[in-house]
């Protein structure tokens, strides 16, 4: 069996997931939304009940990199919430985590890149603007996780 690790590279929080950990209702609803976010530049939104909010998603090298953002303030621009990048294999994360570390606000520096897959969330500073997304945000990261890591059907122990 494969296991995620998701980790939030602004706390050190770590957590290892099994597929089991997300249902195939929120990886099917998840992994449409990555495909359609993918084909458009800028934020999209995301899908009910969340689509309040919007999430930028790109590739890089075999990586997904996702940022989520808060709802339309009256005044100014969405704030960003979380940014997460999820690597399928060792090769696809080895430099984006150095990037991470490197570019996340508060990073923890001496955290060591685990085990492909992984999962790895910046909490921006902006994020406490939005307590109630903060309370389904790490949910949302491990959907769009494994509705990333199971559209490889390559990657071996993924049931």
């Amino acid at each position: 069996m494969i296991y995620l690790h998701h980790v939030t590279i602004t706390t050190g929080h770590s957590r290892r997931s099994s597929r089991a950990d997300a249902s195939d209702e929120a990886i099917a609803a998840v992994a449409a939304w990555i495909q359609a976010a993918l084909r458009q530049p800028g934020p999209v939104p995301l899908m009910p009940p969340f689509g309040d909010y919007v999430a930028q998603a790109l590739t890089t090298d075999g990586a997904l990199v996702v940022t989520l953002y808060g709802r339309a303030p009256q005044v100014g621009p969405r704030l960003p919430l979380v940014s997460m990048a999820v690597a399928t294999r060792s090769r696809h994360g080895r430099d984006l985590w150095d990037v991470l570390l490197k570019g996340a606000p508060r990073a923890l520096p001496h955290l060591a890149r685990p085990p492909a897959p992984w999962c790895a969330v910046t909490v921006h500073p902006t994020a406490p603007s939005d307590l109630e997304a903060l309370s389904w945000a790490a949910d949302f990261e491990l959907v769009v996780a494994w509705a990333w890591i199971t559209r490889h059907p390559d990657i071996r122990g993924v049931a």
